[in-house]
């Protein structure tokens, strides 16, 4: 969504574009393998908003555009030193409460966060 509006675009394309950063903060990232899904930037714990969000004030984010997996290991696990420097403790006690991402895992998904099925 994020393609410039042009004028030929329909009203309705034209009506979506604008209700885009609204619509976004219903919008949470599953992961999966962890290779769609931005670490700061999308919506992917259980928390208002992006871990950018969040973050602990003294944190330089060199790699603003990491995908969670890339906060993985290769032996798969979580890489607990990177992420207790980068993040707050209570983000980081909620990262590693969940799984770490595999490659072999299905692609992340997007579901509505305001909705028990999705």
């Amino acid at each position: 969504m994020r393609e410039s509006i042009s004028g030929g675009s329909s009203n309705l394309w034209k009506a979506l574009q604008k209700l885009w950063p609204q619509i976004q903060k219903g919008v949470i990232h599953r992961i999966g393998n962890g290779q769609n899904t931005k670490f700061w930037t999308d919506s992917w714990l259980h928390m208002d908003g992006c871990l950018l969000d969040y973050k602990d004030p003294n944190t330089n984010i060199d790699g603003i555009n990491a995908l969670v997996s890339d906060l993985v290991d290769d032996t798969g696990e979580w890489r607990y030193d990177e992420l207790k420097n980068l993040v707050t403790e209570e983000s980081f006690l909620q990262i590693v409460a969940m799984p770490a991402p595999r490659r072999t895992d299905p692609p992340d998904s997007i579901a509505w966060k305001h909705s028990p099925d999705g």
